[in-house]
């Protein structure tokens, strides 16, 4: 062994130890279905295939024996394809040399897809991936278990999270562990004029303003015993956080147009897709209100972060309507290259229109051309490379020794990119959490903050 190949395993073994984090890889999609099992990345590499010599054997009549070879070192990760006969695929895109750089989003190889890992710790705890009327992942389900168990403390809970990631879903899961015997009743504070927000909530008196011809209870009134979901509650006006404080505090309302106070028992689950605390910290939002919720505040994980969910979700999304269609790798891997700013609904819905599309091509089996090109992306655009695929940053050519300088720059430029574009996808992301999210050390990602001139 050379020096250089020694230095090289040394660091590559400082990389991983750093902060305990265990990267690894997921087989999320093998031979037309999901699956789900973790292989952790050690010091040596993962050579994938189908035969003898390969460390993680899989049964893919399109893998050759020896397909393709996975590592991390100094430089990140390294994905090399060993001379197969199908080609590997690294974020929708053919290797046509070694990737060497960030932790890349999707790798193919034959009807195999794999996806590298930054942290398999998440990966570690329950799930019910392969239950039939759920598709709910290690971080997924872990969430709901701290929404039942504020349900069943007699908490009200806050729930974080981006449109389409599942808040109905947490609303259902804290009425139910409530066990009370009313019922859920659910109000979108974004969707209803301010001037008619209070007496959705509150009710009205019978003439309390035009158009008020008859009297009529409000939410609260209606949910009497049970759960009263409120999303988007950082959009409520500040005249109405008053008011929801009072009844909060007083377990009462009064009517629109009434002088009555009437006495109410109810629980109460808020979602949002804004950082309540800083909004109340900069006197966006009441203080006193937000602190009704900040014992039980549960994140929900964009779909972009739970890729061990996305081949079970697009099963889930053709049954069982098109649940004879074949699914083929590459429907797969362009699913998990895409952003999905609409998380789980958005996925769902572009499932379902490129099934039609099939259909309606007279195809028996779906692949990544009948997925639409601006699915999945913000804005409704895709950035594309000349082939039509996502783009991703390409890979780089690694030649040591001569060329080691040059590629370590090119690396390292490839790393700062994706640690910022990390930040800008996630607000509320953190040093650990970037560092995890692309497998490279706390330091690194500081490194980079520095280098680039970010706080």
């Amino acid at each position: 062994m050379s020096g250089s190949d020694s230095t090289t395993k040394e660091q590559a073994a400082s990389v991983r130890a750093v902060g305990n984090v265990q990267a690894g890889v997921l087989l999320g999609f093998l031979a037309g279905k999901p699956t789900f099992q973790v292989t952790p990345l050690g010091a040596a590499r993962i050579v994938v295939g189908r035969g003898a010599g390969s460390t993680l054997v899989l049964q893919d009549e399109r893998l050759s024996r020896q397909h393709a070879a996975i590592s991390r070192d100094a430089l990140g990760w390294r994905i090399e394809d060993l001379g197969s006969r199908n080609g590997t695929y690294v974020n929708a895109r053919r290797l046509d040399a070694p990737w060497v750089g960030p932790m890349p989003r999707s790798i193919r190889l034959g009807q195999t897809v794999l996806v590298p890992i930054g942290d398999i710790a998440p990966l570690t705890q329950p799930h019910r991936l392969f239950d039939a009327n759920a598709v709910l992942g290690p971080q997924t389900l872990g969430a709901h278990d701290r929404v039942a168990d504020a349900a069943r403390a007699g908490h009200n809970v806050l729930v974080i999270g981006e449109t389409g990631v599942g808040k109905e879903l947490a609303a259902e899961i804290f009425h139910a562990a409530s066990a009370r015997p009313g019922p859920l009743r659910s109000l979108n504070c974004a969707a209803v004029a301010e001037h008619l927000l209070e007496s959705e909530l509150f009710g009205h008196a019978r003439g309390a303003f035009s158009g008020a011809a008859q009297a009529r209870a409000g939410l609260f009134e209606s949910a009497h015993g049970g759960t009263l979901f409120l999303d988007e509650l950082g959009e409520m006006p500040a005249s109405m956080q008053a008011k929801l404080l009072r009844t909060i505090q007083e377990k009462e309302v009064r009517r629109v147009g009434e002088n009555e106070v009437r006495r109410v028992d109810v629980r109460l689950i808020a979602a949002t897709n804004r950082e309540l605390a800083e909004l109340a910290r900069t006197g966006q939002f009441r203080q006193d209100l937000y602190y009704r919720f900040a014992h039980s505040v549960v994140h929900l994980v964009p779909l972009r972060h739970r890729p061990e969910e996305v081949a079970f979700l697009v099963a889930h999304a053709l049954r069982p309507r098109h649940a004879d269609l074949q699914v083929d790798s590459s429907f797969v891997d362009q699913c998990l290259v895409r952003e999905w700013p609409g998380n789980v609904r958005e996925l769902l819905a572009a499932v379902q229109v490129a099934a039609s599309a099939t259909r309606r091509a007279g195809l028996a089996t779906i692949s990544g051309s009948h997925l639409a090109p601006e699915a999945g992306h913000a804005g409704g655009r895709a950035e594309t490379s000349p082939s039509g695929v996502s783009s991703a940053p390409p890979p780089v050519a690694a030649t040591r020794p001569d060329g080691e300088t040059t590629a370590r720059a090119l690396a390292r430029q490839k790393r700062e990119e994706a640690i910022l574009a990390a930040f800008e996808r996630d607000p509320n992301a953190n040093a650990s959490s970037v560092a995890a999210l692309l497998g490279v050390s706390v330091a690194t990602v500081y490194r980079a903050l520095d280098r680039r001139g970010k706080p």
